[in-house]
């Protein structure tokens, strides 16, 4: 799983957050981690429930690619 970083940055906007990090920040994460997920980490599961817990499964779809790259 990988974050969308161009569709998390716009959701975080639309969502009144400055940009994507500081949403990152809101969910309890720190800017390394954010740097690490534009770079093209693997998200962590629990930010992937922290995401879907307060923005619904809709959002959490929207921002995180659940395909495996082989």
């Amino acid at each position: 799983m990988h974050l969308k970083i161009n569709k998390f940055e716009k959701f975080a906007k639309s969502n009144g957050y400055k940009n994507g990090y500081a949403l990152i920040k809101a969910l309890g994460c720190r800017a390394s981690a954010y740097t690490r997920l534009k770079e093209g980490g693997r998200i962590n599961p629990d930010l992937v429930a922290e995401i879907y817990n307060r923005f619904g499964d809709e959002a959490m779809f929207e921002v995180i690619n659940f395909k495996e790259e082989k």
